[in-house]
């Protein structure tokens, strides 16, 4: 088994991994399922690391991808997006290759923690994170919802609209970005049917809830949350828990 930086050519092999990997309520949320995203994913992987903030690592057997982890470079810290690995290669230590590479990057990149995203039902995968020196920062939660009845009238600004039709048009989803009197927003449109953005708030804010009603009243609307309130939502699809670990902590064990 070889672990590597992926390029373009590993595309297609990447969505069928996620495909098979994420639970199928949760992947219609995400740019995933859309026709168009293999296409966007050659081309976002042309160019790689180090050019590329978004880094993509990959297991191959024999010539085949097994597992990927896919990280984001922000400020001081290296974000775990995704870590997938094929049925036939589990057990395989795959995923413990994989983080192994991945820590290699972050201390080259010379970042202070490293983060993650990992869903409370894979319970598994949580205690593997834990004995890997990651702790639990917060938790968040999915939320799929019919869009509310606008009742707000102050002003808001869309920004980046044509943009994400064009998105929509070509892969299946697009971003737009949403200012409110007191917040700004990252909208994702996905395919024709679904708005989804993050929320801090215990209450969904009126203004945003007119401002996308004027770009498509008839889509849901898809939140992830970190308020505590919104676990009792009947709305509530999942919960996911944001990790991070030290780098100077990493213990970098292996899960027995």
């Amino acid at each position: 088994m070889e672990v590597h930086i992926l390029d373009e050519s590993h595309s297609e092999s990447i969505v069928q991994i996620l495909k098979n990997g994420m639970r199928k309520d949760l992947l219609t949320l995400t740019p995933y399922p859309y026709k168009g995203f293999p296409l966007f994913l050659r081309r976002l992987l042309s160019v790689s690391h180090p050019h590329n903030e978004r880094i993509f690592i990959g297991a191959t057997d024999d010539g085949a991808l097994v597992g990927f982890a896919e990280w984001t470079h922000g400020h001081e810290n290296l974000h775990l997006n995704n870590i997938y690995i094929a049925p036939a290669a589990r057990g395989m230590k795959v995923g413990t290759a994989l983080m192994d590479y991945g820590m290699k990057i972050a201390r080259s990149l010379k970042v202070s923690t490293i983060s993650l995203d990992v869903f409370a039902w894979n319970s598994k995968a949580h205690q593997w994170y834990e004995k890997l020196g990651f702790e639990t920062v917060q938790h968040r939660y999915w939320t799929k919802q019919q869009l509310p009845q606008p009742t707000s009238t102050n002003t808001y600004v869309i920004r980046h609209l044509p943009d994400a039709i064009a998105g929509v048009e070509s892969y299946g989803f697009g971003r737009l970005t949403v200012l409110t009197p007191t917040n700004e927003y990252g909208v994702l449109l996905l395919g024709d049917r679904l708005f989804r953005t993050s929320y801090q708030e215990s209450v969904l804010d009126p203004v945003l809830v007119s401002a996308l009603h004027h770009i498509d009243p008839t889509r849901e609307l898809a939140l992830i949350h970190s308020h505590p309130d919104w676990k009792k939502s009947p709305s509530l699809v999942s919960e996911s828990v944001h990790m991070k670990a030290s780098i100077s902590d990493w213990n970098g064990k292996e899960m027995t």
